[in-house]
């Protein structure tokens, strides 16, 4: 949930400094979030008085974030790109329902695809970095 709030909280210029090469290990569903987030803030540039000013990210978050999101491809299970993209999704705050619809599953289902990959992203964790003292 920090990577997610990392991620949101680059400015937007700073994402387009990003190249492909670093992007490309991110989640299909991030990459799609964030050029939906770009297209809606260039729509809210007009009325800037609304917008809420955001503290931009450290840089010791930015590099956890870039970690977390290497991590991803080990929570993938049966559908690794349908398992990384619910998991990252919901850290994201995407709704259930938005999810439901682009993955034409049901709520229960959504839940246990991120349950299953968290115990997947654990037990991958556990055998890379060992158990925590």
């Amino acid at each position: 949930m920090e990577a997610a709030d990392t991620l949101k909280r680059l400015p937007n210029r700073e994402r387009g400094w990003l190249t492909a090469a670093s992007r490309a290990h991110w989640p299909d569903i991030v990459q799609e979030d964030q050029e939906l987030n770009l297209a809606a803030s260039r729509k809210s540039a007009r009325a800037q008085s609304d917008r809420i000013a955001r503290i931009p990210a450290p840089a010791d978050a930015i590099d956890r974030m870039d970690t977390v999101l290497l991590w991803l491809p080990h929570a993938g299970g049966s559908k690794p790109r349908r398992d990384v993209a619910v998991l990252f999704a919901l850290a994201c705050g995407v709704k259930v329902a938005r999810l439901r619809q682009r993955f034409g599953c049901g709520r229960r289902t959504v839940y246990d695809i991120r349950d299953r990959a968290l115990a997947r992203l654990c037990s991958w964790l556990d055998k890379e970095v060992g158990p925590i003292q």
